[in-house]
């Protein structure tokens, strides 16, 4: 699942930035096309917290059937450092 990986892949990106706008602009306009369970909470952390950097500790999927994918990822989170 390519696409879906690199659909994911662009959207942890903004999330390790800790770009909360852009994340969802990713997001909002395909109504959550991938049905990241966690997309709100992801939002809302980032909102919250600001000033964030994230690292991408791990990433896998789990075909479940012909047309369904999983994808696990582990986030680790530290505040940015101030200029």
């Amino acid at each position: 699942m390519v696409g879906v990986e690199a659909q994911d892949r662009e959207r942890l990106a903004r999330v390790l930035e800790g770009d909360a706008a852009r994340f969802w602009e990713l997001v909002r306009p395909q109504r959550d096309d991938l049905n990241w369970c966690g997309s709100s909470v992801l939002y809302t952390f980032l909102r919250a917290v600001g000033g964030v950097r994230g690292e991408l500790l791990a990433y896998d999927q789990w075909n479940i059937d012909d047309a369904s994918v999983v994808t696990f990822a582990g986030l680790a989170f530290r505040r940015a450092a101030q200029a």
